[in-house]
């Protein structure tokens, strides 16, 4: 199954919506349930270690893609954002629900995050 949904976040509704529909797009590509949640939860830390949803943010744009490294299939998180940086603390609670982690910059005012999970069942 081939994935590629994108979403705005502009409130805490959207964060909300969001996370509904990356479970949702997790359980249709086969993830278990303990998959499921940890990639909701995924967007949801990412959209508040941001601050996106909050008064005077810009907004971010998330972009969910499936994947494939051989026999293993999962989904990718994408997170365009302008506006502050995502610090070292911030990406150590990461860690302990992703698989992969990467942070790119083309400029000092706009960044990707890029968190990479595998399917474990």
């Amino acid at each position: 199954m081939s994935t590629n949904e994108k979403f705005v976040i502009r409130n805490s509704m959207d964060i909300m919506t969001a996370r509904m529909e990356v479970r949702d797009i997790a359980r249709r590509s086969g993830m278990n349930l303990t998959d499921q949640a940890v990639i909701s939860m995924s967007v949801y830390v990412l959209a508040n270690a941001l601050g996106l949803g909050k008064h005077g943010v810009p907004e971010g744009k998330f972009q969910i893609e499936s994947c494939k490294n051989g026999f293993r299939y999962g989904l990718k998180v994408r997170c365009q954002q302008e506006g502050p940086m995502i610090t070292q603390p911030c990406l150590s609670t990461f860690e302990k629900l992703v698989d992969h982690i990467d942070v790119q910059s083309n400029n000092p005012e706009e960044q990707e995050v890029i968190l990479t999970i595998w399917s474990k069942s």
